[in-house]
């Protein structure tokens, strides 16, 4: 298995390279087959609720007019005084947690992950961390690879968590065969992203463990739980209220998918002793970095080589299915409007993204390029193209 994950990072960094060095220079020859996007958030036309004026989206019109231009006087408003309480709650907990950590870093080796973990270190250096990756048998070897050396390289505990395998593989091939409409940004991706938070909040409770930290940025966590604060509300890490969101927003629920044994796994909160809950924090939804920029890479450079800092080098090889499914299904990748929501808010950067939507909606359509490897994870995954209506 490792030599066909090994295959499949090889040629994730050539349509990478396709998407960065070749296509920015014959996309015009393809105008007529790609949707056309916003000029500054690049979200995709064929996204339901988007409409094009002068080339600019209405979701960036709204968000320039909110700006009233004065950026600065927005970031005063909405940023400054979550970073300050970031800061005096990490400070807060340094060295204060019961037992050998303070927090449980939610850690998959990809650039926002290894920047948060880089500043964490550099300016809260008493803060005892405990880094957690999973290995499920479905993210990427390079990530897996920069999660340990990075680990050893700032010297910080690091538990590499593996699952039984039927867990993972068991939410992919279901979500997989039931995404409909809804797109697979809202099922899979959900369920997905949703476990590995819970797998935090679970080992945090059971290692009495205060805080658990995760690379979430603004746009994610405002899509995907409805708010843009730092810290998930604490009555919702007591109760099950996570876990119903989830279910309500994908459509499944998870004794329909799951073993009695694997739902443990899924966070509930009901019940618990409050004083051993942990809280969960989000420090790229206060420190706002963009993320596109030479100062986020200089940062991170000692830690992760340029060539692997590519965040679709770096994820889940499940994503070149889930965008597959998307554009047949829906007309367009479901992941874009988070992304979107991160270039509007400077947060990511266009040109990168552009390029990737453009070319992963030219070689879906023309099966071009990620054939080959949706074919590969469909085989680990013992599915068939037929199975999730790709052929």
């Amino acid at each position: 298995m490792a030599k066909v994950d090994d295959l499949i990072v090889r040629e994730i960094r050539s349509f990478d390279f396709v998407a960065q060095k070749i296509w920015p220079s014959i996309r015009w020859i393809f105008k007529g087959i790609i949707a056309q996007r916003c000029s500054q958030c690049v979200i995709s036309s064929r996204v339901p609720y988007i409409k094009l004026t002068n080339g600019v989206c209405n979701l960036c019109t709204e968000y320039n007019q909110s700006l009233n231009n004065d950026e600065q006087a927005w970031r005063e408003k909405y940023v400054k005084h979550q970073v300050q309480e970031l800061d005096g709650i990490l400070k807060d907990y340094q060295g204060k947690g019961p037992n050998r950590y303070d927090a449980i870093v939610l850690f998959s080796g990809g650039r926002d992950s290894i920047f948060m973990l880089n500043r964490l270190r550099r300016d809260y250096p008493n803060l005892r961390l405990l880094l957690m990756t999973w290995d499920n048998g479905f993210y990427s070897a390079i990530s897996l690879e920069r999660s340990l050396e990075v680990a050893q390289k700032l010297d910080i505990d690091h538990i590499r968590f593996k699952p039984s395998s039927t867990v993972y593989k068991t939410l992919y091939r279901y979500t997989l065969r039931n995404v409909g409409q809804k797109g697979s940004y809202q099922t899979v991706d959900r369920l997905d992203g949703t476990l590995n938070q819970f797998l935090g909040f679970y080992y945090a409770n059971l290692m009495n463990i205060p805080l658990v930290l995760a690379g979430v940025d603004f746009a994610q966590e405002q899509i995907m739980q409805f708010h843009t604060y730092y810290e998930m509300p604490f009555e919702d890490m007591c109760s099950r209220t996570l876990l119903d969101r989830m279910e309500r927003k994908s459509g499944f629920k998870i004794k329909d998918i799951f073993s009695e044994e694997d739902q443990k796994l899924f966070w509930d909160g009901t019940g618990k002793d409050p004083s051993q809950v942990p809280r969960y924090i989000l420090p790229l939804v206060a420190w706002r970095p963009d993320k596109g920029s030479a100062e986020v890479d200089r940062e991170i450079e000692h830690l992760l080589p340029k060539k692997d800092s590519s965040p679709i080098i770096t994820n889940n090889q499940v994503l070149a299915v889930m965008t597959a499914i998307d554009i047949k299904t829906i007309g367009y990748c479901s992941f874009e409007p988070e992304f979107s929501e991160m270039i509007r808010c400077r947060e990511n950067d266009p040109v990168y993204w552009r390029n990737v939507f453009e070319l992963v909606e030219f070689a879906v359509k023309r099966k071009f390029l990620l054939e080959t490897i949706i074919a590969k994870v469909l085989k680990k995954l013992d599915l068939t193209a037929k199975e999730i209506r790709l052929s």
